[in-house]
């Protein structure tokens, strides 16, 4: 991946800026006997160390305000002047907690610093789908087992789930009756906040054999096409078709609902006939999907290392293993910086991994003292 495309995706997060670059520095900034702002970290193994006041660095300290209004605090610790593609450099963003949305207020400094165990903000965008399922069953249920398609599980008859991330979701339902019968019914559920393709089956026990079978489909782009295959090897295409079964019994029913624009969706659904005591079908279908967006970058921290050869590394653009962390170990008053800004001094410790779209890098045993400014 080239510099640029790495450099659009970090500052994707930081749309009003309110960096700090004038060319007179105030020299408890720039210079100490004893070094004021560092960062120390092994990449890959290899120890790195830059120091403010040392080989030309100084520690730039700024704030921003990202398009979801919430404030950014930023430093970057590099050479005096650079203004892009500065080698050998590190930057480090830390997301406010909350959101600040009036014009003309300010982050509380005091309270956004914290210190908690912040997670990094890996360019996935989490969302908040609480999904309520209702089951249906032709007997006497005695156990349900719900697989969400996410790795988490329920036995609750009607279970309510928070889906974090759109996605398709494979939804399986194993309901078993105080005899022992069970049935399994599974459907990919598109679980999103866009206007996809959704339908159900609902169905109707005329007499006999005869079953009369409806769909409820919403979303994508109409006119719709349908095509049932009844689970005895005919079809039909019409919209809600009835359907009379040769035999008793229990039939597993597919319904393939087609869009205008070829968006496709699969329904399968278990029914038995009327004068069939013995089988079990168990169903389900969604009753209600509640979306919210999170602020998912909330609390969140972004770190940049642009290496020798000013290619930018981001934790931005990588999934974290669970090892990755940032801490704030302390925050105290530091004076104003360039801009007149006022600012912190902070105390951090960190772990993640990096990345520039070809390479993954690790950073670990993170300490750093770095400088943020607020207003």
């Amino acid at each position: 991946m080239k510099t640029w495309k790495v450099y659009s995706l970090a500052l994707f997060f930081v749309t009003v800026s309110f960096s700090c670059r004038k060319k007179t520095y105030p020299p408890e900034l720039t210079i100490e006997n004893d070094v004021v702002f560092y960062s120390m970290f092994n990449l890959d193994g290899s120890p790195q160390k830059l120091e403010g006041g040392k080989n030309n660095y100084y520690m730039y300290s700024s704030y921003s305000k990202d398009s979801n209004n919430i404030f950014n605090f930023i430093a970057d610790l590099k050479q005096l002047n650079c203004q892009s593609k500065c080698t050998n450099s590190i930057r480090i963003q830390i997301n406010d907690y909350k959101t600040t949305v009036a014009p003309g207020l300010f982050a509380n400094i005091d309270s956004s610093l914290r210190f908690i165990n912040y997670t990094y903000l890996t360019g996935i965008i989490e969302s908040n789908h609480v999904v309520s399922f209702l089951s249906s069953f032709n007997k006497n249920a005695a156990s349900y087992k719900w697989d969400f398609g996410d790795g988490t599980f329920s036995e609750l008859a009607n279970p309510s789930h928070n889906y974090k991330r759109d996605g398709k979701y494979n939804v399986c339902l194993t309901t078993t009756s105080d005899n022992g019968c069970y049935s399994t019914i599974c459907n990919n559920q598109n679980i999103s906040s866009k206007n996809s393709l959704k339908s159900r089956v609902i169905h109707s026990l005329v007499s006999g054999n005869t079953v009369s079978f409806s769909q409820s489909t919403i979303g994508g782009k109409e006119p719709y096409k349908f095509l049932w295959n009844f689970g005895d090897g005919r079809v039909d295409t019409v919209s809600n078709p009835v359907h009379q079964y040769s035999l008793v019994g229990a039939y597993p029913v597919i319904l393939k609902v087609t869009d205008a624009n070829n968006e496709i969706v699969v329904i399968n659904y278990n029914v038995n006939t009327i004068s069939d005591g013995s089988s079990c079908s168990a169903n389900y279908f969604i009753s209600n999907d509640t979306y919210s967006p999170v602020g998912y970058a909330l609390s969140k921290v972004i770190i940049n290392w642009t290496n020798p050869s000013g290619i930018v590394y981001t934790s931005a653009n990588v999934n974290q293993p669970e090892s990755s962390f940032f801490k704030i170990v302390s925050v105290e008053d530091f004076h104003n910086n360039e801009a007149g800004q006022m600012t912190k001094k902070l105390h951090v410790r960190f772990k993640c991994k990096v990345y520039n779209g070809t390479e993954v890098h690790s950073i670990d045993d993170g300490d750093a003292f770095i400088c943020v400014a607020y207003k």
